[in-house]
């Protein structure tokens, strides 16, 4: 029996639009790499979205 393909969501197809090839762990996990930037902009956007439910 062969296993259903999993449909990829909004995530998977956000990284897949990343090229991770080369990147070393500090350009991923580092005090400025991806990660903390990706948190950061995560955040803001949440925080902002969360204002403007208030501010209506």
């Amino acid at each position: 029996m062969l296993a259903k393909t999993k449909e990829k969501d909004v995530i998977d197809q956000l990284l897949d639009q990343i090229d991770f090839h080369g990147m070393i762990t500090e350009e991923l996990a580092g005090e400025n790499g991806l990660l903390k930037k990706l948190t950061s902009r995560f955040y803001s956007k949440a925080l902002d979205a969360e204002t403007a439910t208030h501010f209506q």
